[in-house]
């Protein structure tokens, strides 16, 4: 017994793939709406939890101004920075909060995943601690390079010695020729890697 067997016409195809087309053009947009929307909601998370643990670390005050820097990228740059004022956590532009570091900032807090003490880490916990260190120092710059009073910093590097007798690293940036600011780099196990905190910005 003999079957016909008809394939689609070209007419049908053209309007598969019109109608597969417009549906692309409307649905693509909305997710990639829905991806950043949960991007943020997930670094401001992470800002929110990165409070409570500072908070907790500084007597439960910390001055208006206090930055919250958030990568969410495989380069390691801010994404997202959130700004603590009157009490709340609110999320500001990354590249337009004007001079944001170039006076005020006494305290940076990064994540004690940083560092391992030589004698007591494995070869795996050397290597996790490298991985944090460099992410830190690449968020740091990047967060920075945002900032009208450092627009030439490059190639951030945390120290790796405490100064003698205080519980902080350095961290000395150039903001000209002639100036330089320290910072006094704290570390805690409350806070990623992916998340730098700025505290005490006028």
């Amino acid at each position: 017994m003999k079957t016909n067997k008809k394939g689609f016409t070209i007419v049908e195809l053209v309007i598969v793939i019109a109608v597969i087309a417009i549906l692309a053009a409307v649905l693509i947009p909305t997710f990639s709406s829905i991806t950043n929307s949960a991007r943020q909601s997930a670094a401001q998370q992470q800002a929110k939890a990165g409070l409570d643990s500072i908070l907790a670390l500084t007597s439960g005050s910390l001055p208006d101004g206090t930055l919250f820097a958030i990568s969410s990228n495989d380069d390691h740059t801010v994404s997202y920075e959130f700004q603590y004022t009157g009490n709340s956590l609110k999320a500001v532009d990354a590249t337009s909060v004007p001079e944001k570091y170039a006076t005020g900032v006494y305290a940076i807090y990064v994540s004690a995943e940083c560092w391992v003490k030589a004698d007591g880490g494995s070869a795996e916990d050397t290597a996790k601690a490298a991985a944090a260190k460099a992410a830190t120092e690449a968020l740091i710059e990047s967060s920075l390079k945002t900032a009208d009073g450092y627009t030439n910093v490059s190639d951030v590097t945390l120290s790796a010695a405490k100064v003698t007798g205080k519980d902080y690293f350095t961290l000395t940036l150039s903001n000209g020729p002639a100036t330089a600011d320290e910072f006094r780099v704290y570390y805690t196990t409350d806070i990623q890697s992916t998340q730098v905190v700025y505290i005490g910005i006028d």
